[in-house]
């Protein structure tokens, strides 16, 4: 099941580190250096996937949270 805000890693790691009043700086890896890593599994952490929420809406269910910040906030506490 998926969320239906869509959101980047990127605003995923920004909402923790603000959320939970660390003081960070984001700096992005470069590609070369995950498929070093990584080697075929780098395509995991670097492919995007699109996913609809939409046949869990379509059941009925309700999310308990409405934005990402929120539930991070309840997570960290």
């Amino acid at each position: 099941a998926v969320s239906p805000q869509q959101i980047t890693n990127k605003q995923m790691m920004e909402e923790i580190i603000e959320t939970n009043s660390m003081n960070a700086i984001l700096i992005p890896i470069p590609v070369f250096s995950l498929r070093l890593l990584m080697g075929e599994m780098a395509n995991v952490v670097l492919n995007s996937n699109r996913v609809l929420s939409d046949k869990i809406i379509n059941t009925g269910f309700k999310f308990h949270y409405t934005n990402i910040g929120k539930a991070v906030k309840s997570l960290l506490e």
